[in-house]
């Protein structure tokens, strides 16, 4: 990779320029991203399998591109056309659209007007308009040198007409005028949005986007795909709006020497020709494609995230557990398994349809519950993660505290693609004899026992839930989702001697046939005694060993270390540190207050990253990333009850007083919160600090308490503004500087930073930073002035005419009003 290509990529992964090199030459030597981060933290200074996955993914179009320029190159060279200024451009090329404009000219094009020109032999007269010089004659003087009837010119006109196809061409082939009108479309276009007559059953998804106008860089990435899908099946109608006669008046001013000249309307006409004609319709077909290709990647980041949270969910771990699931059509699944996941019982519960009198009252799905409950001993229930099962979970806890059984929990676990494993063969093989409800809700069992495990059954396509799943590319979707298993896989490990095939396929080195051969091998052979023996897989070479020996483990072999993360390329070193200090691998774990003295070595995979991850090997092995849920322990209580949180009226709420309340929803405009009165109140994005916040999801959280000042009631609207910047304590003027307030920290200050932290929502995921860029958190946020000048203003308010409050609490009351009209329709 050249070594601007190395900045570049360093810039957008926030990495040195060393460790984009190193990734890069170690990922040339075969060495997969997981296996890396894992193994050679030392060599790449701790970057994680995201970052070095999007090293590599910008390594190969870096190399896809170098190789066209030369191909490119070389071409040109050949036909002795090459120039200093075009080598030099492109030696800077960086991007492949900016690539095929450079070389657009040199290509043959046959069959245009241009090209009919030229044979007529009028290249000369557009040369001469080119070039502006008024001698010999004026434009239509040279025009008539050109008349001839052995070519079919025969008038002035036609021979301007064919001298202006030739420019126009000329035109639309410049790299910089094309550049020039790409970058217009992307940065000023305005995507405006209509609806068609073919809208039949697809109104209602659309109907939305109807009146969208919104600048194209401002689009959410969701809402471009869904307005590009429904242009494609034709129920919208889209239209990129820019200032056409400015741009148009740019592009002349490149050309026209004099607008007084003869030569100006020539010049006007064929520039105007190459824009509306050519430049307007592929330049903007060029912009929606990498707008496209930009909201794919940004949606399928999304999905990759949540996919990823959904499988590291907390492990229950090998407990009983009964599932609750239930189903669409009404009624309800329920299955309990025993500690291995195996089903001990499954019924379903369907609303009774009819009673005969006299007939016994059917039992509830409480009634069904409870008895599985005290059949099997279980006292965790697991419910998914939707709306309905996490009400029909919290009835269940309701109706089970009027009865005797006592200590029974509820959790949750992820649903996505549950249905989809429910409805396949493979299930019906494994459970035979369940209906698929039933299926669907031993899968939602084991995947409270253990996410990851039970999830991996499913293609990853299925994992990912959402309206734009069927949207984005599915191609990249597969990979990306793959990526990520894969990543999950190997951060938690398997033991070789028990993980079935669906999950050995994802560790890094490994495919399909090789997972089936180990499988083979255990069962032929019996269990693995050391990961040397992986090598005798067939498929399983040298190479494939490095790579995923490290993340399958061995208990109860016959080298200790074979049950630790430590890879047995360092097991010999470890050996020799173990025995000097009078230790023996058979003796792990280690006390936390023993420390082994390990030798400094140049080897990369020997650093001081890799020696810190051996010691917390050598004291917790194998120890599981995610946690596990802990069960409390039973014990009686006395019972007591809690005074309900009594509700305010919306008319007895006063302005100036200060409330408490948790942030239920976070808009690019601002944040709402719940206060208890029945209606959600309104923070805008002005009044969350007393500095100019760019993102409020970087600023607050979903679930978070925060305090606010209510600045406006209106009870006929049913609209409230709070601020949090009116409850923030003045900050202290600076005597250096004649008593202006002195901004100490530029930072905007909010409850993050004036005390009022709030407690982090339900089921947040607490574990440390994997050494990857921080998303999201306080070291992100730009302060408003960048240059230093103390005397710069503070926020928007400030800059845009002075102190008056009204101006964002009115903006403040239209967006609620906004917001409630769009939720009432």
């Amino acid at each position: 990779m050249e070594q601007r290509f190395v900045e570049m990529v360093a810039v957008e992964t926030a990495a040195l320029p060393d460790q984009v090199r190193a990734a890069v030459e170690l990922r040339d030597r075969g060495l997969t991203a997981s296996f890396i981060a894992a193994y050679r933290r030392d060599a790449t200074g701790g970057l994680d399998a995201e970052r070095l996955e999007l090293i590599e993914r910008r390594n190969q179009q870096f190399i896809t591109l170098t190789s066209r320029r030369d191909a490119m190159r070389a071409n040109i060279t050949a036909a002795n056309r090459l120039t200093d200024s075009l080598a030099a451009a492109l030696d800077a090329c960086s991007d492949a659209l900016t690539l095929e404009d450079l070389c657009l000219p040199f290509r043959k094009r046959k069959n245009s007007k241009a090209a009919v020109a030229a044979l007529r032999g009028l290249e000369p007269l557009a040369d001469f308009i080119m070039i502006q010089v008024p001698h010999p004659g004026p434009v239509p003087f040279m025009a008539e040198q050109h008349i001839s009837a052995e070519h079919h010119v025969l008038t002035v006109e036609e021979a301007l007409e064919g001298a202006r196809d030739i420019l126009s061409e000329r035109i639309a082939l410049d790299a910089g005028v094309r550049r020039m009108v790409r970058d217009t479309l992307r940065d000023e276009g305005v995507l405006a949005v209509s609806g068609t007559k073919y809208l039949g059953a697809q109104r209602q998804r659309f109907e939305p986007f109807f009146n969208h106008r919104k600048p194209l860089r401002e689009t959410a990435p969701a809402d471009l795909l869904t307005i590009l899908r429904g242009l494609k099946i034709g129920a919208l109608r889209t239209e990129l709006l820019i200032d056409e006669d400015a741009l148009e008046a740019a592009i002349i001013a490149k050309y026209l020497k004099d607008p007084e000249s003869s030569f100006a309307p020539e010049i006007t006409a064929a520039v105007r020709d190459a824009f509306r004609r050519v430049l307007r319709v592929e330049m903007e077909e060029q912009v929606f494609a990498s707008a496209q290709q930009a909201a794919d990647e940004a949606v399928i980041a999304d999905l990759r995230r949540q996919v990823e949270t959904a499988v590291m969910t907390q492990p229950a771990g090998p407990v009983r557990l009964l599932a609750v699931h239930p189903m669409r059509g009404g009624g309800t699944a329920f299955a309990a398994v025993d500690e291995t996941g195996a089903c001990l019982e499954a019924r379903l519960d369907t609303p009774a349809e009819g009673q005969a009198e006299g007939d016994a009252a059917p039992k509830t799905a409480a009634d069904v519950a409870a008895e599985l409950l005290e059949t099997h001993h279980i006292r965790l229930v697991v419910v998914g993660n939707s709306g309905p099962a996490r009400r029909a979970g919290r009835a269940l806890q309701d109706a089970l505290r009027g009865t005797r059984i006592r200590g029974v929990h509820v959790i949750h676990a992820p649903e996505a693609g549950i249905s989809a494993w429910a409805a396949a063969a493979e299930a019906a093989a494994e459970l035979p004899g369940l209906a698929e409800p039933l299926r669907a809700a031993v899968s939602l069992a084991r995947r409270g026992q253990d996410p990851l495990m039970e999830m991996i059954k499913l293609e990853p396509r299925n994992l990912a839930v959402g309206p734009h799943v069927r949207e984005v590319n599915q191609r990249r979707l597969q990979e990306g989702l793959y990526r990520t298993l894969e990543y999950c896989v190997c951060r938690i490990g398997l033991d070789l001697n028990s993980a079935p095939v669906h999950a050995l396929r994802y560790v890094t080195g490994l495919q399909m046939g090789s997972a089936q051969n180990i499988v083979r091998r255990r069962e032929t052979d019996g269990p693995f005694t050391s990961r040397a023996q992986l090598k005798e897989v067939s498929g399983i070479g040298e190479k494939s060993s490095l790579l995923c020996a490290g993340f399958l483990r061995i208990t109860g072999g016959e080298q200790p270390l074979d049950a630790t993360r430590i890879h047995p390329e360092a097991h010999e070193a470890i050996t020799e540190a173990l025995a000097a200090a009078g230790l023996s691998a058979a003796a792990l774990p280690l006390a936390d207050t023993v420390t082994v003295g390990f030798p400094e070595s140049g080897d990369p995979a020997f650093g001081p990253l890799a020696i810190a991850d051996w010691q917390r090997e050598l004291t917790a092995p194998w120890e599981d990333p995610r946690g596990r849920y802990v069960l409390p322990e039973p014990r009686p209580r006395p019972e007591r009850t809690r005074p309900e949180r009594p509700r305010v009226d919306l008319s007895a709420l006063q302005e100036g007083v200060v409330v408490e309340g948790k942030v239920t929803n976070i808009a690019e405009f601002g944040v709402f919160v719940d206060i208890g009165v029945g209606k959600e109140g309104l923070i805008h994005l002005s009044e969350l600090s007393d500095h100019f916040v760019e993102d409020p999801k970087s600023f607050l959280e979903v679930g978070q308490t925060v305090k606010a000042m209510v600045t406006r009631v209106d009870p006929e609207g049913r609209r409230i503004s709070l601020s949090i910047r009116a409850t923030l304590p003045p900050r202290e003027p600076d005597p250096a500087e004649g008593g202006r307030r002195g901004p100490v920290d530029d930072r905007p200050r909010g409850p993050r930073d004036a005390g009022e932290r709030g407690r982090r929502p339900e089921g947040r995921d607490s574990r440390p930073d994997r050494g990857g860029p921080r998303r999201g958190r306080e070291d992100d946020r730009r302060p408003h002035d960048r240059s230093g000048d103390r005397s710069a203003p503070r926020d928007r308010r400030e800059t845009a005419g002075g102190d008056n409050p009204l101006m964002n609490t009115l903006l403040a009351d239209q967006l609620a009003a906004l917001r409630d009209k769009l939720l009432s329709d």
